[in-house]
């Protein structure tokens, strides 16, 4: 197990490691020096004792830190723009544009309704309202609508 784990750890970014090592149980997962100094290396810390769970505290109690990657933000928000830009991404945002497209063939008044239950998540400087993409996938498909591939 430890093997595959320092395999896996090199290709993950923060916020899947920390997923993973939720799935997995964190005894097992702490059991791996390597992964705790990569990810203690990935977030540029020097002073810290390099333990998944200082790494973990660190990262969900700064502001100024992307959830996902652990890259430095500007502003106090969860993920940086590239984290939410991601396609397929666990943190990936979606605009009402964006939901027309992904949603095409479904009824204009079913996307609205949708997007009135949903509280947006962030919203650009245009004005733009954006969304996390897994809430409307799972809003619209207990609706009972698939999203168009592609």
């Amino acid at each position: 197990m430890e093997s595959i784990l320092e395999v896996l750890a090199d290709y993950l970014t923060l916020g899947e490691l920390f997923r993973l090592r939720r799935a997995i149980g964190t005894r097992a997962f702490d059991d791996v020096p390597h992964v705790a100094d990569l990810a203690v290396r990935r977030l540029g810390l020097v002073r810290m004792a390099p333990t998944l769970r200082n790494v973990a505290l660190c990262m969900t109690t700064s502001k100024h830190r992307c959830r996902e990657c652990g890259a430095r933000t500007q502003r106090a928000v969860l993920v940086c723009h590239s984290c939410a830009d991601q396609k397929n991404g666990y943190f990936e945002l979606i605009s009402r544009r964006g939901m027309a497209l992904r949603w095409r063939g479904v009824r204009a008044g079913t996307i609205r309704r949708a997007y009135s239950r949903l509280s947006p998540s962030s919203v650009r400087a245009t004005g733009e309202f954006l969304y996390w993409r897994a809430a409307v996938d799972a809003l619209m498909t207990s609706y009972g609508h698939a999203p168009v591939p592609g």
